[in-house]
C-alpha cells in the first residue's frame, strides 16, 4: 500500500518537474481542450488495461489524471485549458514519462497513442537475480563459510555450557 502512495507522489512530482514552462496563450481560457486515446504495450501494441494517464501543466501547477484504462486501453481527459502539457503513464507500479510536451490549442480535441515499454520491470528482475547470485557467491567463499561455522559453534557452546551449568569461569579481580 505504501509503495502505491509513493508511486503516485513520484508520478505527480515528475509530471510537474519535467514540464516546460511556457507563457499562457492569450484568450485561450474561453474554450477547453481535451485529450484522449489509447495506452498500449510497446512492441506488440496490445491495449494496456489498468493504466492511468497524468496530464501536467507546470505553468498552472495543475495535474489532471485520467480514469483507469479499460480492456481497450482507452483514456480521456477533458476540460483542459489550452497549454503545453507533460504526459506520464502510471502502470504496474511504474511511471513512464513522455519526453516531449504536448501543446493543446483552444477547443482542440487531440487523440494520441502512448506506448509503454515494460523494460523497467525486466531491469528490476535482473537486479534481483544479480543480488541472489552475489549472495550465493558470498556463501560459496571458504572464508565466509568458515567464519559462519565457527560463529555457530561458539554460540552453541555457550548455550550448552549454560544449560549444563558448566559456564566458563570469569576472571576474578583481586
Amino acid at each position: 500500500m505504501r509503495n502505491v502512495q509513493v508511486a503516485r507522489c513520484v508520478a505527480a512530482a515528475l509530471v510537474v518537474a519535467l514540464g516546460v514552462p511556457l507563457a499562457p496563450m492569450a484568450g485561450a481560457a474561453t474554450q477547453a481542450a481535451s485529450l484522449g486515446g489509447r495506452v498500449v504495450t510497446a512492441g506488440t501494441e496490445a491495449p494496456l488495461a489498468g493504466a492511468r494517464v497524468h496530464v501536467g501543466d507546470e505553468s498552472a501547477s495543475r495535474i489532471v489524471t485520467s480514469g483507469v484504462t479499460g480492456e481497450d486501453g482507452a483514456f480521456e481527459v477533458a476540460g483542459l485549458p489550452p497549454a503545453a502539457y507533460q504526459l506520464a503513464v502510471e502502470s504496474g507500479g511504474g511511471l513512464y514519462v513522455v519526453g516531449t510536451p504536448l501543446k493543446l490549442a483552444p477547443g482542440e480535441r487531440r487523440s494520441v497513442q502512448l506506448a509503454v515499454s515494460q523494460e523497467p520491470a525486466a531491469a528490476e528482475e535482473k537486479d534481483k537475480e544479480k543480488k541472489k547470485k552475489s549472495l550465493a557467491a558470498l556463501w560459496n567463499n571458504p572464508l565466509v563459510a568458515t567464519a559462519a561455522v565457527v560463529g555457530v559453534a561458539v554460540i552453541v557452546g555457550l548455550i550448552v555450557g549454560k544449560s549444563t551449568g558448566n559456564e566458563p569461569a570469569s576472571p576474578s579481580i583481586p
